[in-house]
């Protein structure tokens, strides 16, 4: 394996918030792969794929989204989605200032497809997402020693188009107090009130080849899963900020 190096340390996202970021510097890297955690997630639970790719001399860079792991902000919370946006804009912009000129850089992305495949995938016939979503409650259960009865909620999993995302909820099906346990409260639900439980943002071609070229990339070659369900954007390290 070639030697490597690790770097990390903070930034500042375009309203002050800290950013915390690791990077696992591959000597001669064939390439630079930039990686982001989904939510309730942090960086170091990507350390397996992290350690795959550097095997294979690649430079890996990874942030913990604000409100997760070591970053700043209120935990697990944004006000706006475009948020998480703006911080991987300043994320890539950075991993731009680490590379050479014409070194490349791959970012993916799940892409926007048909709302009927994507509201099949979220609410599947067998339950199987609905099982998992229900999961968390028990979960958190366990980690707060709360009393959510995961039963008593319905999976809710829309396509919100006009947002380009799924979001999966869990509506109570009738009113309830529930007490948080550690947390020394308790949350009061009225019927068909709902916890929102995960976003998943999709995105199209052209945003994401606007991404990395505002990052200070130009787009060099995309790369569709036979779904159109995934898309890679293979991009350039440019010396000029942008070109599209």
């Amino acid at each position: 394996m070639a030697e490597e190096r690790t770097d990390e340390g903070f930034f500042s996202a375009r309203d002050g918030v800290r950013l915390f970021w690791h990077t696992e510097r591959a000597a001669s890297p064939t390439g630079h792969v930039a990686l982001l955690h989904g939510y309730a997630e942090h960086l170091g639970r990507q350390s397996e794929i992290m350690r795959a790719l550097a095997d294979r001399r690649y430079t890996v860079h990874l942030l913990d989204c604000r409100g997760h792991g070591q970053s700043g902000g209120k935990r697990a919370h944004v006000d706006r989605f475009d948020e998480y946006l703006s911080d991987l804009d300043v994320f890539l912009s950075r991993v731009r200032e680490h590379m050479e000129q014409d070194d490349l850089l791959l970012l993916g992305a799940n892409l926007i497809t048909d709302p009927a495949a994507l509201h099949l995938a979220y609410n599947d016939p067998q339950g199987i997402t609905a099982a998992f979503n229900r999961n968390v409650l028990r979960n958190v259960n366990s980690f707060v020693r709360s009393n959510f009865d995961a039963e008593k909620f319905a999976h809710y999993a829309p396509y919100v188009v006009e947002k380009q995302r799924i979001e999966m909820w869990l509506v109570a099906r009738e009113a309830m107090d529930v007490d948080l346990g550690r947390l020394g409260s308790t949350l009061r639900l009225a019927r068909g009130e709902g916890i929102r439980t995960e976003i998943s943002r999709r995105f199209t071609r052209e945003q994401v080849l606007r991404m990395i070229d505002s990052a200070g990339f130009t787009p060099e070659r995309w790369i569709e899963s036979p779904d159109a369900r995934f898309g890679l954007a293979l991009g350039v390290a440019r010396t000029s900020l942008r070109g599209i």
